[in-house]
């Protein structure tokens, strides 16, 4: 199975700095589940301007990681978000939400130590 994050891209990113890389997956684990709750709220109340906001600033932190997955998925929320109605947004909501659990799992997995 292919990982959440393109440890080669990451690394470059980071400059080989495995503390850099911690430093900036930590923030991005301290503030997603207010992030969020932030967007399931906005999905509930039809918030297409807040959903553009936090898919966007989210896609940001998610590629600055190499996390392609999760970056294209916040990046089609915001899309959908200008276009499209709340049902085709639950949807990719959904597998984005999938995405970011597996994010999550493989930091904690710390299977990307082998990295640096």
């Amino acid at each position: 199975m292919e990982t959440p994050i393109d440890m080669k891209e990451a690394t470059e990113i980071v400059c080989n700095s495995r503390d850099l890389f911690i430093e900036l997956f930590d923030i991005l684990i301290d503030t997603l589940d207010e992030q969020l709750s932030l967007l399931e709220k906005a999905i509930e109340k039809q918030d297409f301007s807040t959903i553009i906001w936090i898919a966007h600033r989210m896609k940001s932190g998610l590629n600055s990681l190499a996390a392609k997955g999760a970056g294209d998925l916040a990046q089609r929320l915001e899309n959908l978000s200008q276009t499209s109605s709340i049902n085709d947004i639950q949807p990719v909501y959904k597998a984005y939400k999938m995405e970011l659990d597996r994010i999550t799992a493989y930091y904690k997995s710390r299977a990307w130590e082998s990295y640096f």
